[in-house]
C-alpha cells in the first residue's frame, strides 16, 4: 500500500474560501463554492501560469480544479489568485522533524510545537492536525492564515476535522 505524502493545507480567510483540498506535499486551497459562469475553465489559464505552479500543483488538472472551485470566487484574475497562493505557500516553514526520512510516531503537542518553534509568529491555535483512524496516521496539517497572510486562529469547519488521539504516525516524505 502506497502512502500519500504529508500535506500542509493553508486556509486563507478570503471571501468565498472555506475548506482546502489535498494534494501531495504542501497543499493550498479552500473550500467548495459554485463556479461563476464565464470565469472558470481551461481557457483562462495560460500554459506559462500552469507551468509556474508545478511545484504546488503538479498537473494542469489540479491547477484547473483549484481555479474553478476556489479561485473564481475571489474576484481576482488567475495570476493574482495564484500569486496569493504562492505567497501563502512560501509563508509557512515546515519543521525538519516532518521532512523526509521514514515514518515516526509523535504526540500532537510535539508536532504543533515543532511548527511554532520553526515560525515564532505562528500560534498553536492556527494549527489543526487531521488524521486517519486505526492506526492513527497524520493526514494533514492545516495552517490558518488571514487574507494578509498573517497567522489566524482556526475555527468553524477547520476545527471539526481536528485529530483527537494522543499520538499519531507521521509518514515519511515523498
Amino acid at each position: 500500500r502506497q502512502r500519500r505524502p504529508l500535506a500542509v493545507d493553508l486556509h486563507l480567510d478570503v471571501p468565498g474560501r472555506r475548506r482546502p483540498h489535498a494534494k501531495g506535499g504542501r497543499s493550498i486551497g479552500a473550500g467548495p463554492r459554485p463556479e461563476r459562469p464565464g470565469r472558470g475553465g481551461a481557457g483562462v489559464l495560460s500554459d506559462s501560469l500552469v507551468d509556474s505552479l508545478k511545484d504546488l500543483l503538479p498537473t494542469r488538472r489540479l491547477v484547473e480544479r483549484e481555479w474553478n472551485i476556489y479561485g473564481t470566487c475571489t474576484g481576482q484574475a488567475p495570476e493574482g489568485y495564484f500569486t496569493l497562493l504562492r505567497q501563502a505557500y512560501d509563508s509557512v516553514r515546515v519543521p525538519r522533524v516532518l521532512g523526509g526520512g521514514g515514518g515516526q510516531t509523535l504526540n500532537l503537542g510535539q508536532i504543533i510545537k515543532a511548527f511554532t518553534n520553526a515560525d515564532h509568529g505562528l500560534p498553536a491555535q492556527a494549527i489543526v492536525l487531521t488524521c486517519s483512524d486505526n492506526p492513527a496516521r497524520l493526514r494533514e496539517i492545516r495552517i490558518c492564515l488571514a487574507k494578509n497572510l498573517a497567522s489566524n486562529y482556526c475555527g468553524g469547519e477547520t476545527l471539526g476535522a481536528v485529530c483527537r488521539v494522543p499520538s499519531i504516525e507521521v509518514p515519511g516524505g515523498p
